[in-house]
């Protein structure tokens, strides 16, 4: 099994006590059925996959994974895989993976543990996230939907494909205010060989051919990947519809229930849509990705604005909010420096959250003023 970690995913084997002189365990912030996902922070330099240096003192995610039969070594393979392959492609859009570590184990009933250690993303998954009024505006959504829609097509172009969007597989990033793409675990590269996939967001035309082959030869489907592409244009789409309506869309109903859909249906879902009048350009990229014709399915490409501009109310809320999460959680850590001053913290949070570089000097200096405080506060 070391073999394989070291030569097929490019991971390094370590002893027991090597992973503790890596990283430093944190609190547990999942369990799955594979194993644990901790917060951590690196104690020395790592170099990722793609070649960039990860600092010592960085936070991160560890999922720690049992690895007990090639069934899940296989799964959890397929998810390395995709997320070097992403990340060699520049997907700053889909979570990062920095290391792969495997441990062996002497019982019989394990081959050993793996640990990755991943971009910790620190937010809400989508079906968390409470969309009220403050979101309203469609320039505030689209702090949501941009950055999807750039993973997503990021991904394709790289010859991968996700095979499983859901509200439950993506992130809202509170750090740096922006939804990820999470768990590459029943994606395809180049070419997929089965069905797998959720009923929840599974495109029309890939659940009829599950339901022509039956669930014994689900395995034996040989898709072209361009059909896969637009199966997650849809698997997208329906999951956006969900957030911004709190319903299921109607085709999709039909289609998971395993029953053909209608025109009534189709006539339905655009009468909701209706109701988007004041989101057009949501509107416009809905009706795009939820064609019920693979072949006119679309994602719009119009670029998302980065020029610096004054932030709605609510967009500074939710910078400030992650500023004093974050100040917080490293004065826990011990992380800030007894000398730090204001700007110094600020500086570093804008240097290690990109995302808010353009943010307008009114807002620049309502962060200086927040840390001025915070610093003021702590007890000496």
């Amino acid at each position: 099994m070391s073999s394989f970690v070291e030569t097929t995913l490019g991971g390094k084997k370590i002893d027991a006590r090597e992973i503790g002189d890596i990283v430093e365990f944190g609190k547990e912030l999942g369990r799955g059925g594979f194993g644990s996902v901790y917060q951590g922070i690196l104690k020395r330099d790592i170099v990722s996959p793609a070649g960039e240096t990860i600092p010592k003192g960085r936070k991160v995610a560890v999922k720690e994974q049992t690895i007990k039969n090639n069934d899940n070594m296989e799964q959890i393979a397929t998810e390395i895989n995709a997320l070097k392959k992403a990340m060699a492609g520049n997907c700053s859009d889909v979570y990062q993976i920095y290391e792969i570590l495997f441990k062996e184990d002497p019982r019989q009933d394990t081959q050993g543990t793996l640990y990755l250690i991943v971009e910790l993303v620190q937010g809400p998954r989508l079906d968390e996230l409470e969309v009220d009024d403050e979101w309203s505006e469609e320039r505030i959504l689209m702090q949501i939907i941009d950055p999807l829609r750039r993973g997503l097509q990021c991904l394709h172009e790289n010859g991968i494909v996700h095979r499983d969007i859901k509200m439950q597989n993506i992130m809202f990033d509170s750090r740096q205010n922006k939804a990820k793409l999470i768990d590459l675990g029943v994606s395809c590269i180049q070419q997929c060989k089965d069905l797998k996939g959720t009923l929840g967001t599974m495109a029309p035309e890939i659940l009829y051919n599950k339901m022509k082959m039956g669930d014994d030869h689900i395995d034996e489907a040989d898709l072209p990947l361009e059909t896969w592409k637009k199966a997650d244009y849809w698997s997208l789409g329906v999951t956006l519809f969900a957030l911004l309506t709190k319903t299921t869309y109607p085709v999709q109903q039909k289609v998971q229930n395993r029953k053909n859909f209608d025109q009534e249906d189709v006539k339905m879902a655009s009468k909701i849509m209706e109701g988007f009048s004041k989101l057009p350009r949501i509107r416009k990229l809905l009706e795009g990705l939820l064609s019920t014709n693979p072949e006119t399915r679309t994602m719009s490409d119009a670029p998302a604005s980065h020029k610096s501009q004054t932030l709605p109310e609510a967009n500074l809320r939710q910078i400030l909010k992650a500023f004093k999460d974050i100040l917080s959680e490293d004065f826990d850590m011990g992380l800030i420096d007894e000398d730090a001053s204001a700007e110094d913290l600020v500086q570093e949070f804008l240097q290690t959250h990109p995302h808010y570089k353009n943010i307008d000097a009114a807002t620049k200096d309502t962060l200086n003023e927040q840390a001025a405080n915070f610093l003021t506060n702590l007890p000496r």
